[in-house]
């Protein structure tokens, strides 16, 4: 069988990552331009990554405390 679509895997390894959480969302390359865009405070660059989802819940809220634990 052959498959249209191509799927990979993201890891985000920071202290504010959520733990334990699988998301299922679809993010794509421009996802990630996205969010490191807004986390920059950055205009986005184009079409692409103005229309994307952004990867911000993937992090934990302003709230809650970074895990440092290895």
């Amino acid at each position: 069988m052959k498959s249209d679509h191509i799927k990979s895997v993201a890891l985000s390894a920071r202290p504010s990552a959520r733990r334990g959480v699988i998301d299922s969302t679809f993010f794509s390359q421009p996802s990630m331009l996205k969010t490191i865009a807004l986390m920059l405070g950055l205009p986005t660059l184009g079409l692409f990554d103005f229309v994307a989802t952004d990867m911000r819940t993937t992090v934990i809220s302003s709230t809650e405390r970074p895990d440092f634990a290895p």
